[in-house]
């Protein structure tokens, strides 16, 4: 039987600014419970007044934009379960009083155990207050009572003994961020007697309270607080119930500081924390958001024959993770080449019929993780091993060849002869041996013209091979051409000594250990008597590897290597030292060209190292740079300096490494440019404009390169240098119809920086480049156009016998050449032509084929993009000395394009107009109070952006209403009267007054200049009076005055 939901945590009461949005949180035992939310008997939904989230067992309500109205009770209801929180909206006040204590706190002396009381009394509402001892903050408890009533805080002391003689400070703070304070001293008079010292021990208590925690599973939370007293032993309860320590969560206590630690937390965990001192508490919520999926395990490089299946599988912590599969970087579709694989946690890559040019780099993307292989694709015959035992006349003598494929009919020749199988040559094909004779032997696949071509060990026996066999150089020298390995069957044997290697904590680390054998060996890679995984270990016929991914402290240690094969063993040590490191900033780019010789094997990578001069271990820099460019980083500056290996990779090994000549010290480079963008594209060149980098590297800039690539290549060239103030470049050396990728590196005396994330022309090259294509039978097909310049719009194939009739048509018209369109129209093709595009080309357009066989149509929307028309109903409202708030609707037309932003623009007389927003305004509703100086007169107006760019300015509103609140407090009530310009304000079709107990209100419609001056507020009852002024000043209503400037 299932059990109900119930709540974890309750919403709490809300105070917010009118014109905020407020936020209900509670949260459920529950992930897939439903809520609802209630105000006023009404069962409150999503829409543009509310958001009603759900995040795991978060359940939130949001109210927009909030108004005096909606102040009241809310409920949340799941079942027969409710519970309730109040929302208090604070009206906007822009004739106010500052906040200010009317009554501050008074010093006290009272006798032990007696009780006292502190009070203080502000002259508004809607502040927290925080009590304070000397330095240290106190708590509601039975000791201290705190109390608020209205306006008026209290502080209640009871049992007053001499260790409560302190200074007592109350801190108030509103939402507006006013803040004030009061203090007053305690003075405890006590019975003193000579010779007998009475020693109080203070009431344990909290001084530092828990906070609450957001955190995602898998981590590790730890709750804290301080207590004011030594050796103490605090009480820990979740949701009610007292917490059990165990090895997972852990209570610790240092001096006065208490920590519960919850380690691999999960949902269980969730909860209100409490911790109890005595009679003091403190309470904590832990939230736990699902955790992102990651690699259990990670994709393993793989080697198949050409025409084979390739599989990559990985497996993820969660079975729901959507995966996305890349290959060098970007991401494949499934197909007929590609399948993608989903059991549970596992995924797998199938590559069907693997080629040659298959071989590169794939990935599996979840979220920002990623694990990454390589394939290798072998040819389809391809030897592996050539053996040549050593020459004794009068013994057999064995010629072996590997191949990397069963099944395979061979051939053996010798000086170009075919062997036949006899007394004296005996083949065979085993998964060890064939045997052969003397001279020029050769072995050959079914369509392999290289010497020695076989898979399992083909070998050919020459039996009893007679002294009188001349063994002459030449021989051996004959041999040697055709056979390019050569070994004798042997036991392992290492081929160097005992290895020391040091490695950073998190960095990579691949152990390697070259031997020979014959055959391959198989490896076994040991720490502390215990066997290490396969699946970091990789074996080849020459060498085996061990890969530590990120290095932990726990790595560290000594490592044994035991090869084995059926001839005997051999065994290698390692000592790997696992250091911490202190992190620096300074860095060292360097630049390499590729080797002269492959090995035979396609370069798939550099190792990168370095070694502190003062050191004699190398340390890996990085095992996976892909270009013959890398920056190394984390180096020391001032005084350090290093030295710089690299390294190639193949996939049989990698290869000796060539050193830097000199001792580099490590300084610091400028950091990439920012916001690099294409601007411009033509036929003649692209223009580029970016930002400064936001790093320097600790001196100016002194320049910037500009770097290109084609798509096709992977080498990166500078083609243009600028100065430190230009920040824009129009490049000339591009070609027409390529694409190409740009990216801009800083220089300053130090050196030239890392480059800037890569842009391309691909957008804009299809922007002034538009050719579009349609079949008859497609249909849908949009366009968008943002070019100003003669385009062909449309360019269709047409098909069909006898040769159709074409009609083009828009909007239910047929369309007509004129001075602006061009239609052209041949056998099997239609081309529209439209110079000088405009916003009112955007439609739907039609062609129509027809014959004798039937009809055929296409359709293409298109859409001209152009600046957005000016916003309307533009008004002006709530207008003080000091600020005005300004609204207005979205333009009738978008121009095509959404609308990004809004701006504002100010004009004071016979001044230039000015924008006020220094931020992107999304709204629209915008208060001004920043730009505007007080008593001074201004036009105001807005613009709409798009895309494209910004519209004409909104007409001023020809009904601006002028708003006067005044709060105050009064009793009895007062009576009312408002002046202007000294004259008493009459109340007539324009002007309204109002009044509450707590505010007055003079409304003003239609304002003219006229209405601008002083205004001035009496307030009167019978225990006196108050007046207030403020200067008004109405902006101008005139719109021929604002267009014309």
């Amino acid at each position: 039987m299932c059990s109900p939901s119930e709540f974890i945590t309750k919403p709490q009461n809300v105070e917010v600014l009118e014109g905020e949005k407020a936020e209900f949180v509670c949260s459920m035992s529950k992930d897939t419970v439903e809520v609802q939310w209630v105000w006023a008997d009404m069962i409150l939904k999503t829409d543009d007044k509310y958001d009603i989230i759900s995040e795991g067992k978060k359940r939130t309500l949001v109210i927009k934009d909030s108004v005096l109205a909606d102040a009241g009770n809310y409920a949340v209801m799941v079942g027969e379960s409710k519970a309730t929180a109040r929302l208090k909206v604070i009206g906007k006040i822009d004739f106010t009083q500052v906040y200010m204590i009317i009554t501050p706190l008074k010093d006290q002396e009272v006798k032990e155990g007696q009780e006292l009381v502190f009070n203080c009394e502000v002259n508004k509402e809607g502040a927290k207050a925080k009590w304070h001892k000397n330095d240290g903050a106190i708590f509601d408890s039975p000791k201290y009572i705190m109390v608020q009533k209205d306006l008026v805080y209290t502080l209640r002391i009871r049992d007053a003994h001499l260790n409560d003689q302190a200074t007592y400070t109350i801190s108030l703070s509103n939402q507006r961020g006013e803040h004030v304070k009061s203090s007053a001293t305690l003075t405890v008079l006590g019975t003193y007697i000579i010779c007998n010292v009475l020693i109080l021990e203070e009431d344990l208590r909290i001084i530092e309270p828990l906070e609450d925690i957001e955190t995602v599973e898998k981590k590790t939370v730890t709750f804290w607080c301080k207590v004011n007293r030594l050796n103490v032993t605090l009480k820990w309860t979740k949701n009610g119930e007292e917490v059990t320590f165990d090895k997972r969560i852990l209570y610790k206590v240092d001096k006065y500081k208490h920590s519960l630690i919850i380690k691999n937390c999960g949902f269980i965990d969730e909860g209100e924390y409490t911790v109890t001192a005595g009679q003091d508490k403190s309470v904590a919520e832990l939230i736990i958001a699902e955790a992102p999926a990651d690699f259990i395990e990670h994709l393993q490089d793989q080697t198949v024959t050409e025409f084979d299946d390739a599989v990559f599988t990985c497996q993820l912590s969660k079975e729901k993770a959507s995966v996305k599969w890349y290959r060098n970087g970007r991401e494949i579709r499934e197909g007929k080449k590609y399948q993608f694989e989903k059991d549970g946690n596992l995924h797998r890559l199938i590559i069907k019929d693997c080629r040659l040019d298959d071989e590169c780099e794939y990935s599996c993307g979840v979220d920002d993780r990623k694990s990454r292989a390589r394939l290798f694709v072998e040819g389809m015959y391809k030897f592996r091993q050539y053996l040549l035992p050593v020459l004794t006349p009068g013994t057999d003598v064995i010629f072996m060849a590997e191949l990397n494929k069963d099944g395979v009919e061979v051939k053996w020749l010798r000086n170009n002869m075919i062997i036949v199988q006899g007394d004296k040559h005996q083949m065979m094909i085993l998964t060890d041996f064939i045997y052969l004779g003397k001279a020029e032997f050769v072995c050959l696949g079914p369509s392999c013209k290289y010497r020695n071509n076989l898979f399992k060990i083909h070998m050919q026996l020459i039996c009893a091979l007679a002294p009188a066999l001349n063994m002459q150089r030449n021989y051996f020298q004959s041999i040697n051409t055709y056979l390019p390995y050569w070994s004798s069957l042997a036991a392992p044997k290492i081929k160097t000594g005992d290895q020391h290697l040091v490695v950073d904590v998190g960095k990579p680390l691949t152990m390697v250990v070259p031997y020979d054998a014959y055959p391959r060996a198989e490896a076994e890679w040991i720490k502390e008597d215990e066997s290490l995984p396969t699946k970091t270990v990789d074996t080849t016929v020459d060498t085996t590897t061990f890969k530590i991914y990120e290095a932990k402290k726990s790595d560290k240690g000594r490592y044994k290597v035991i090869l084995r094969n059926k001839h005997g063993k051999a065994e290698a040590h390692i000592n790997v030292d696992v250091i911490v490191t202190e992190t620096y900033d300074g860095e060292v780019s360097l630049g390499w060209e590729e080797p002269e010789s492959d090995g035979g094997s396609k370069i798939i990578g550099y190792v990168v190292e370095r070694r502190d001069i003062k050191r004699k271990t190398w340390i890996l820099a990085t095992d996976r740079a892909e270009n013959c460019e890398f920056t190394v980083t984390g180096l020391q500056r001032g005084g350090a300096e290093y030295l710089f290996r690299v390294s190639a990779r193949n996939r049989v090994g990698t290869g000796e490494p060539v050193e830097t000549d000199k001792p580099v010290e490590a300084k610091n480079v400028p950091g990439p440019p920012l916001n690099v963008q294409v601007t411009d594209v033509n036929r003649s060149g692209a223009s580029l404009s970016w930002e400064p980098p936001e790093y320097d590297g600790g001196s100016p800039i002194t320049g910037y390169i500009i770097e290109l690539r084609e798509r096709t290549s992977i080498k990166w060239e500078p083609t243009m240098n600028t100065s430190a103030d230009e920040l824009s470049a129009t490049l000339t050396d591009v070609v027409e119809n390529n694409e190409y990728f740009f990216r801009v590196r800083a220089q300053n005396l130090v050196g030239i920086g890392k480059p800037s994330e890569p842009v391309t022309t691909t957008e804009s090259l299809q922007k002034m480049q538009l050719v579009y294509q349609i079949q008859l039978r497609q249909l849908g097909h949009s366009l968008q156009m943002t070019v100003m310049v003669s385009v062909t719009w449309f360019n269709l194939d047409i098909t069909g016998k006898p040769e159709p009739r074409v009609t083009w048509t828009k909007a239910e018209k047929i369309l007509r050449p004129d001075n602006r369109l061009t239609i052209e129209t041949k056998p099997n093709h239609s081309t529209v032509t439209i110079a000088e595009s405009k916003r009112s080309d955007s439609g739907t357009y039609i062609i129509e084929a027809v014959n004798s066989s039937g009809r055929a149509t296409a359709v293409v929307e298109v859409n001209v993009l152009d600046k957005p028309g000016p916003p309307a109903a533009f008004d002006i409202s709530e207008i003080t000395n000091e600020s005005c708030v300004l609204t207005w609707n979205p333009p009738r037309d978008d121009g095509g394009s959404k609308i990004t932003n809004y701006v504002l623009e100010r004009r004071a007389a016979d001044k230039k107009w000015m924008r006020i927003n220094t931020r992107p305004i999304k709204d629209l509703k915008c208060k001004v109070e920043e730009s505007i100086v007080p008593d001074k007169e201004y036009v105001l107006r807005v613009r709409a952006v798009n895309a494209v760019g910004a519209s004409e300015p909104s007409d001023i509103s020809e009904n601006v209403k002028l708003s006067i609140p005044v709060p105050y407090r009064a009793v009895p009530s007062p009576t009312i009267t408002w002046h202007k310009d000294g004259k008493e304000v009459k109340i007539a079709d324009r002007t309204t007054a109002k009044s509450d107990y707590t505010s007055a209100l003079l409304e003003v419609t239609e304002t003219v200049y006229a209405d601008a001056g002083i205004y001035t507020i009496t307030l009167e009852n019978k225990l006196g009076s108050t007046t207030g002024r403020q200067r008004i000043p109405v902006p101008c209503s005139c719109r021929e005055c604002c267009r014309n400037q």
